[in-house]
């Protein structure tokens, strides 16, 4: 009895061995399926989560048609971007539609011709696709597309493959962004550009740019102005524009300092007049106007401008000017030039403290002259005069026509012994010449007479002082003889 009771009581243990057993199997297996549940819970979460950012995308991307297909090339996802730029709603061409159905069919054999692929094939106008993706060709390329309504539609269009999780290709993926209204932008740009090149061509002007220290980055119709092509001045120095004239050397280097000095201090400038250098040599006068450029930061990239060819207009207002202080007949300063002129000596004087001189001088007899030869031969000897003079005085020497057979010569810098060397040569010059008349035939000689004056550097006279005195020597010059050069005082 007590050998069954212990059976017993040791096939309850295990019995309940067993029952705990399975109780902590079944509390494991429900524990393990509750947190398999919750993670496939999550797992679909997320991939919902997913799912619909994804979509968000594709909905938000109103300007950009994003379209999927397989390896046929039949749509299977057409995004609202593709629905607004091409006029379909999506159940109208999933599965029904294939991806060259929506391009322009003289692209697709144009672009297959180029890259060398059949157009015709299992899948019409496919083939440049594939062409693509197998040579990783995934930039976007320009391409029209077909909307629903039959109308073009520019856009940029770039083909990707689509791969499964083994990484084989299973169809593509277009995305097509609408450039019309870039397009239209460019082609506006270029007309603006074309109009402005006309512009340019059929006008006196050239614009140019200058880099931070002053070199030549374009002259954009320079070639029309100042015969230079553009290639020619790119990365020159601005400087080499300006025309040197040797007979006016100081005036040019003072433009080209003034140049530097304007572009040192980014300051911008308008309708500054300056002598500009021609590739035949000569000198284009030009109205230059700049404006100092300057980049997001406030530094300063160089100078933009435009300069316009006033030459002929210079030059006009030069004549007239050339009139108004010039003697028509001679082409000597007149009474009007000689005056500024003295007045420009005299401040010159008063800061250097250098003697000046006068001569008066006339032609001797020249009563005699016109009587006998005429007015006609009597002005052939007054040009031949101012012809000599010319010659015989130094380039800051300035010779004018007072008036009848009258000159005078204004001598700065010179004291009353140079003054006098400078006069003799003058009057032997006009001894030793002989006029032609108009007859071509008859050699006229003729004579002058001279006198000198002079303002020593300690002095300031006026003009009518100094000639005065030159007058008085003159006159003496005459009394004595004719052919004479007298000096103040006699």
């Amino acid at each position: 009895m007590a050998s069954k009771v212990a059976a017993l009581i040791a096939e309850n243990e295990i019995l309940r061995s067993e029952i705990r057993v399975a109780r902590q199997a079944a509390e494991l297996t429900a524990e393990m399926v509750v947190k398999q549940f919750e993670q496939t819970e999550e797992a679909q979460w997320r991939f919902r989560q997913a799912n619909a950012q994804r979509q968000a995308v594709l909905e938000a991307a109103t300007r950009l048609a994003i379209i999927v297909t397989d390896l046929d090339g039949v749509v299977q996802l057409f995004n609202s971007g593709a629905e607004i730029l091409l006029g379909y709603k999506e159940e109208q061409v999933k599965g029904r539609c294939r991806l060259p159905d929506l391009i322009a069919i003289p692209e697709l054999i144009e672009r297959s011709a180029l890259a060398g692929v059949p157009f015709i094939q299992k899948a019409p106008g496919l083939g440049i696709f594939s062409h693509y993706v197998a040579e990783k060709q995934v930039e976007s390329v320009e391409w029209t597309l077909v909307r629903r309504d039959g109308t073009h539609l520019a856009v940029t269009l770039s083909i990707s493959p689509m791969k499964d999780a083994d990484g084989l290709v299973v169809g593509f993926l277009a995305a097509a962004m609408d450039v019309t209204e870039l397009k239209k932008a460019k082609d506006e740009a270029r007309l603006a550009i074309e109009m402005m090149d006309e512009a340019i061509a059929h006008s006196p002007i050239f614009v140019w740019e200058a880099n931070a220290i002053g070199q030549i980055l374009s002259c954009h119709g320079v070639e029309g102005v100042l015969g230079y092509r553009s290639d020619e001045l790119i990365g020159q120095p601005y400087e080499v524009l300006f025309d040197p004239d040797p007979a006016d050397n100081q005036e040019e280097e003072s433009a080209a300092e003034l140049w530097r000095q304007r572009f040192a201090g980014q300051v911008a400038f308008r309708d500054w007049k300056a002598r500009l250098r021609h590739a035949n040599g000569q000198t284009v006068w030009c109205a230059m106007n700049g404006k100092p450029v300057y980049d997001g930061r406030s530094q300063f990239q160089g100078y933009r401008g435009v300069n316009v060819d006033i030459h002929a207009l210079t030059e006009a207002h030069q004549r007239v000017e050339s009139l108004a202080m010039h003697d028509a007949l001679t082409g000597l300063a007149n009474r009007n030039r000689f005056l500024e002129r003295f007045r420009l000596e005299m401040d010159r004087k008063s800061r250097h403290q250098e003697p000046m001189a006068l001569l008066l001088l006339d032609i001797d007899h020249f009563k005699a002259v016109n009587d006998t030869h005429g007015h006609l031969n009597g002005d052939l000897c007054l040009q031949g005069v101012a012809r000599i003079a010319t010659a015989s005085i130094r380039k800051i020497d300035l010779a004018a026509r007072f008036g009848g057979e009258e000159f005078m010569i204004l001598l700065p810098e010179t004291g009353l012994e140079t003054a006098r060397q400078i006069a003799e040569k003058l009057r032997s010059r006009v001894e030793l010449e002989k006029m032609v008349l108009l007859d071509q035939t008859t050699l006229l000689q003729i004579t002058i007479s001279i006198g000198v004056s002079e303002m020593r550097s300690d002095e300031e006279l006026s003009l009518e002082s100094l000639i005065h005195q030159a007058d008085a020597a003159l006159y003496v010059a005459k009394r004595s003889g004719r052919n004479r050069v007298r000096c103040w005082p006699v």
